[in-house]
């Protein structure tokens, strides 16, 4: 049974004792799988960075869109049409901020993704079963529904 953080192999565990004692390519193989796991954790952990600074960038550019939108509506701004149409046009300006800047952060997070297939490619070879990353792939982003939901939404 593997300890926390480590992954398990399909070889068996006498294997080790049939090879005879560990010797320069094995003690490199440990190493080699040491540094891949250790760059698997700091990929993961970018990817959760960008994405919640994507959230977080995200709540508070829509928050202040809404409420710009909001003070739009209310009777002292409402007399003045040239109030109304600036805090308009300056709360469209910070949605589209926010969009600018979650595409920004995305490159980021798909680049983490990427190192993260490579990284489960590589260790497979090894004879690790690591797919959780290669599966969720497979499966798509749902990007595209949601941005279908969003414009049926919309029409």
């Amino acid at each position: 049974m593997p300890r926390w953080g480590q992954m398990e192999s399909h070889s068996s565990e006498s294997e080790p004792a049939k090879r005879g004692p560990a010797g320069p390519k094995d003690e490199q193989l440990t190493n080699r799988i040491h540094v891949l796991l250790a760059e698997y954790q700091a990929a993961y952990m970018n990817r959760d960075h960008w994405n919640s600074i994507r959230w977080i960038q995200g709540s508070v550019l829509m928050a202040a869109s809404l409420t710009l939108l909001g003070i739009s509506f209310l009777d002292p701004v409402v007399r003045n049409p040239a109030h109304v149409v600036f805090i308009a046009h300056f709360s469209i300006f910070v949605f589209v901020i926010w969009i600018a800047l979650a595409a920004h952060n995305q490159r980021w997070i798909d680049a983490s993704y990427c190192r993260l297939h490579e990284i489960e490619e590589e260790l497979r070879k090894l004879d690790f079963n690591v797919r959780l990353h290669t599966s969720m792939k497979k499966m798509g982003n749902g990007t595209g529904s949601v941005l279908t939901i969003l414009l049926a939404m919309l029409c």
